[in-house]
């Protein structure tokens, strides 16, 4: 093909055109590239740029001719290249496959070439086609960055994660402030919970972009998965200093905040992102997290009904306002709300455990009905998994030396739990049992303290997946690991599910089954499973020989004496009840009115949490008229320190229990302090645990098995003031020294049944 001799000033306008083009001035250099054009129209190169300038701005289908011809004349690997990014451009996806695949016949070693047709492959999804792709360009050029985003792209759409990581590592190192690489980096170790790695990765990124959010807010949010709640308050108060309407800022510090306690600073927050996204059912449904903590329960109530308003589906704001309603014993609206959220995601693992706690404390409970509603919950933990991942591979092995026992549990704390475990955790004999704490909650109190000085080992669950979490247990070589939540808060029952430990057992914080597939045994005694109610649980029966719990007597508060008996300085009774205002039912309260007209100037103290709220204790105020008890004779009251609570027992001469869910901790309190509780016992494992605990302490003949005799045995005690009071004198030392505060005694036998479990187990029988 002939060459035209440029004319004399064409090299100046090529090197103009180009300088122009190289700065961004397309359209001038368009016109220069034209000129040259005009009279050298085969000039290759020229063809090729205009073209490149035409890609630049969008115009592929002007830029296809001319590049198509710039090949023709003279066929570059180059210009084959831009040629088939057009083709793409365009659509043209054959085209452009055959452009790239001449590129590389020209430049076989051309690494950007690679690099684009891997990068097509990818964008077509043929992931493996483009590893292979973009594998050969990083080899050939392991210094060009774009190349390892692209391959780190691929392997994320191949599932390799962790080669992907590797990519955007090494594609970070050679250009340490692109921030496509550091926030894709950053955010793929979040995907994997590498929180601690995300948190730098992202702080990388905000030095680079020190004034975008978004790193900031990304970096906030894992440093709330990490745990490290108060830095993480920090980032997202920094956060609000540059962006006051970031709402999602707003969303999630007023949600630490609720979590941190400071309840008034996180409802400003909330009301502040309200007041900006009036229609946010969201936010709604965290300001009733936020008033339901100050114990605001009827605006909780009506901020949960607005967001479902808002929101018909928000399934969170369906089982929080179920809690609520559970909570004020509004049984059957609370089962209504977990059933509609469960209807629409089956999977609600929260709505299904509140849905049972809840069945449990409802009068009259069909224990088939409950049964049948665990094993769904059972059922669907384990679809959830797909198959039971068996972790342990110790069952039938021997064991040499002691046996590693866990206790998963969010109650290590100042909770009944945390009182149960404390007395008997310390004689545990250590040649024959090593106890290991699991907790689920990040919140410790004194007793936290008090209770990891006491345990072997002591580890957080809080941010592990239930997978991460049975894995950890499992490398821990648990041999016998016990659940002390059941269906309540802060519970991880789908991690038992995954069988990490040889020998599972449900124990203290729970009086039904779980349901749980995994979960071997049930820990009971004699008197609180009888034989016809073992049929209501997935798990065996396993009993202790005396008691199932073992009380710690509040020794901090030791210097609390028992009081006189009020009755004899008053001149009349006073019953009371420390029950959760759920346990309270229409049953309860009328037996309660029955022993109110026995004894006309007697008088009744109700004490407990949900009182606080004094729109819910003017409701129960109205329910207590409803039975014929008067409002002059009874005191409401809400919650209070435990040391003014033990305090309060010197102005109370009996405790009323509820049924069917009675007392528990409250009734071993009361005993300390000198004060008998008079129980209904039932058939169930929950309506018998206020029975077990008097007869383990020696006081059976305060049990009752129906209202009739409940209320006869309430005459017969109050009636008799002298022999009221010296029960009263006598009773913490005859608690002391029985089998309900004997640790040591109580260890002895943990110790055995836990052996006996484990060989049990081992011999496969």
């Amino acid at each position: 093909m002939a060459h035209h001799s440029p004319p004399n000033n064409e090299p100046d306008l090529f090197t103009e055109a180009f300088t122009l083009h190289q700065s961004g001035k397309l359209e001038a250099a368009q016109r220069l590239y034209k000129q040259i054009l005009t009279t050298n129209p085969d000039r290759h190169d020229v063809l090729h740029l205009i073209g490149v300038s035409l890609y630049q701005q969008g115009r592929s289908d002007m830029a296809v001719p001319l590049l198509e011809k710039s090949v023709a004349i003279e066929p570059t690997a180059v210009a084959y290249g831009h040629l088939a990014l057009a083709f793409k451009a365009v659509s043209a996806i054959e085209k452009a496959e055959l452009a790239f695949r001449q590129a590389l016949e020209l430049a076989p070693e051309d690494a950007s070439i690679w690099n684009n047709l891997g990068n097509f492959q990818r964008e077509r999804e043929q992931f493996p086609e483009a590893l292979g792709t973009l594998q050969r360009a990083v080899t050939i050029n392991p210094a060009l960055a774009e190349a390892w985003v692209n391959l780190a792209l691929t392997q994320q759409g191949l599932n390799q994660l962790e080669q992907a990581l590797q990519s955007w590592s090494r594609a970070v190192a050679l250009n340490p402030d692109w921030t496509l690489a550091l926030s894709h980096r950053a955010a793929l170790l979040f995907q994997l919970g590498r929180f601690q790695e995300c948190i730098e990765a992202y702080a990388q990124w905000i030095r680079v972009q020190p004034n975008s959010l978004d790193p900031r807010y990304q970096r906030a949010l894992a440093l709330q998965k990490l745990g490290q709640s108060a830095a993480a308050i920090t980032s997202y108060k920094e956060i609000l200093s540059i962006d006051p309407a970031h709402h999602s800022s707003l969303n999630n510090l007023g949600n630490l905040l609720t979590q941190a306690g400071d309840f008034l600073a996180a409802e400003h927050y909330l009301r502040t992102l309200i007041e900006l996204a009036p229609n946010d059912a969201h936010a709604y449904g965290n300001l009733g997290v936020a008033l339901k903590a100050q114990r605001r329960f009827i605006e909780a109530i009506a901020v949960y009904r607005t967001a479902l308003k808002l929101k018909p589906d928000y399934t969170h704001a369906l089982n929080n306002l179920g809690t609520i309603l559970k909570d004020l014993g509004s049984f059957h609206e609370a089962i209504d709300c977990f059933d509609r959220a469960l209807e629409q995601d089956p999977n609600y693992l929260d709505a299904h455990s509140n849905r049972l706690f809840t069945l449990s404390l409802m009068p009259r409970q069909d224990p088939v009905k409950y049964l049948r509603r665990a094993s769904e919950y059972g059922a669907t933990i384990k679809h959830n998994i797909g198959s039971l991942d068996r972790h342990s591979t110790r069952i039938g092995h021997s064991r040499s030396g002691p046996l590693r026992v866990g206790f998963v549990s969010g109650d290590l704390k100042s909770h009944p739990v945390g009182y149960f475990l404390e007395n008997f955790i310390k004689h545990l004999d250590r040649t024959r049992i090593t106890p290991v704490a699991y907790t689920t909650n990040s919140h410790e109190d004194p007793l936290s303290l008090r209770l990891r000085n006491q345990f072997g080992e002591w580890h957080t669950l809080v941010g592990l997946s239930d997978e991460q979490a049975a894995k950890q247990v499992n490398d821990h070589a648990i041999d016998v690991l016990f659940d002390l939540a059941g269906h309540t808060a802060h519970h991880r029952l789908p991690l038992f599910a995954r069988k990490p430990a040889p020998v599972q057992v449900s124990w203290l914080g729970y009086f039904a089954s779980t349901g749980v597939p995994g979960i071997d045994y049930l820990l009971a005694d004699n008197y609180s499973v009888s034989e016809a109610h073992e049929q209501h649980f997935t798990e065996a029966i396993w009993r202790l020989p005396e008691t199932r719990l073992c009380f710690t007597p509040p020794t901090e508060s030791a210097q609390i004496v028992v009081s006189e008996l009020p009755a004899l300085r008053r001149g009349h009774l006073t019953f009371a009840s420390y029950q959760n205002l759920a346990k309270i039912n229409s049953d309860t309260i009328t037996v309660w009115s029955k022993v109110l007209k026995q004894f006309p100037n007697s008088r009744m103290r109700i004490q407990n949490t949900q009182l606080s709220d004094p729109n819910v204790a003017e409701n129960f105020r109205q329910n207590l008229a409803q039975h014929d008890i008067e409002e002059s004779r009874v005191e409401l009251l809400g919650a209070c320190a435990r040391d003014a609570y033990l305090q309060s027992y010197a102005e109370v001469d009996i405790v009323l229990d509820t049924f069917p869910f009675p007392g528990g901790t409250t009734t071993c309190e009361a005993m300390w302090m000198g004060v008998p509780t008079i129980t209904l016992v039932g058939d169930t494992l929950l309506s018998r645990q206020g029975g077990s605990l008097l007869c383990a302490a020696g006081y059976e003949d305060w049990t009752t098995t129906s209202t009739v005799d409940y209320i006869a045995k309430v005459i017969h005690f109050a009636s008799d003031l002298e022999q009221l009071s010296a029960i009263r004198q006598g009773m913490r030392p005859q608690v002391i020294a029985s089998p309900l505060c004997d640790s040591q005694r109580f260890a002895r036998c943990f110790e055995s049944a836990v052996q006996d479990m484990w060989a049990v187990s081992a011999s496969g029988s």
